[in-house]
Parts: C-alpha cells; structure tokens; sequence
C-alpha cells in the first residue's frame, strides 16, 4: 500500500507544473455569472418574438443565440475551474465564449444598420462593450491554458493571476456597460428587455466576485468541496 502511494506522489510530482495557478476559486462565480450571461442572452430572443420588435429569425435573435452560447461556455468554464487537471478544458471554454461574443458583436452591428430608428451612439457602445468582453474572454482562456504547460515558477504564477483578475473586472465592467446603455435603449421598455438588463448585470457582479477573489483570496466559505483548501 505504501508502495502504490510513493508511486502516485511521483507520478503527481513529474506531471504537475510548477507552482501551477489554482483556478478553484473561480469556480463558483464563473459558473454562476455565465448562468446569468446564458439567461440575458435567451431575454433577447424572446424580446424578437413579440411586439413592438417582432424580427425573431433575423440579426438580433442571432445576437441573442450568440450571448446564450458565451454564457454557456463560460459557465462551463467554471465548472471545470474546480478540476486540478482541467485547465486546459477551461482555457478552451472561455476562448470558445470569446468567438459566441465576437458573433454575438457582429449581430448587433448588422442589426443596427436595419434598424435606421435605432439610436446609433447608444447600439454602438454596447457593440464596443460587447467586443470589449470578447477580448476578456480570449486572454482569460490563453493565460488559463498557458498553465497547463507552464514551469516559469512563482513569477510567472503571480502574473498570471495578475492577468487573470485584470480581465475578469475588465469583463465585469464591460457588461455593466452594457447593461446601462441597454437601459437607455427601445429594448429596455419590454419586460424581457428589463430582465436582460438585470442577468446582465447580475453576470458582471458575478465576473466581478471571481477577480476579488482571486485578487484578494477572500472567498465566503458554506459553498462546497472546492471551497476546502
């Protein structure tokens, strides 16, 4: 029994990077903010289905799809956060929701140039708050899937967490800017349009909850395993 333990604290030691970055933490908030990203983007859906838009099919139901997709894959990227040996599985989700947010960016280009109604500076700002989120997504993925095979040490680990907090608060505040011009927009005065706004916002307090933590390493304990050091 000794024997097979030795043998399974060599086998962790020579796979194991060095000083590997723990992406436990970010579990839980990531999981919860991409649920929320999911339900803002299925809110925009079903804004297209129904009176005054009524343009279910086109460019901005396409947006919506595209939001629905980022948030899943980013609540799957949570998921796997808990996993020791899944980051490079994390890294591929969160790239992957940064490709459903440049789609979801260019929907709602291509339906602000049919909706001549439509109040250009207001479309144009969540369409840069929306290609701002898609890079947050892109360079989380990269630093994540770096660990995999990363050996720098305790350097390359602190700027790697460095980075990792710099693009979950940029993410956050990307998509309270979002929510707040949406508020300014026709989308805003059909409920569907109100509880998009709301799991927008409640995604980046969520995005936001996950750079804290592993910024500060202040994490509320009661949730499970992954909480246990």
């Amino acid at each position: 029994m000794r024997r097979f333990m030795l043998i399974a604290l060599i086998f962790a030691a020579l796979v194991a990077p060095g000083h590997q970055l723990s992406l436990r933490p970010l579990s839980v908030p990531v999981m919860t903010g991409g649920a929320s990203l999911a339900k803002a983007g299925e809110r925009i859906v079903s804004i297209t289905e129904r009176p005054p838009l009524e343009c279910y099919g086109g460019a901005l139901s396409a947006c919506g799809a595209s939001l629905r997709n980022a948030g899943d894959c980013m609540g799957q990227c949570g998921a796997t956060c808990k996993n020791k040996f899944g980051m490079e599985i994390a890294g591929d989700e969160a790239r992957e929701a940064a490709v459903c947010l440049d789609e979801a960016t260019a929907k709602m280009r291509t339906w602000i140039e049919e909706e001549n109604d439509t109040d250009i500076k207001v479309m144009v700002d969540i369409c840069d708050g929306l290609s701002t989120a898609s890079n947050c997504a892109e360079m989380m993925g990269r630093i994540m899937y770096s660990q995999v095979t990363s050996k720098g040490g305790k350097e390359v680990e602190a700027k790697d967490k460095a980075g990792l907090v710099k693009y979950l608060l940029l993410l956050s505040e990307s998509l309270v800017l979002i929510a707040s011009r949406l508020d300014e927009s026709e989308l805003a005065s059909v409920k569907d349009g109100k509880e998009m706004i709301g799991y927008l916002r409640e995604a980046s307090d969520k995005f936001g909850e996950g750079g804290k933590v592993m910024r500060d390493g202040e994490v509320e304990r009661g949730g499970g395993d992954w909480l246990k050091s």
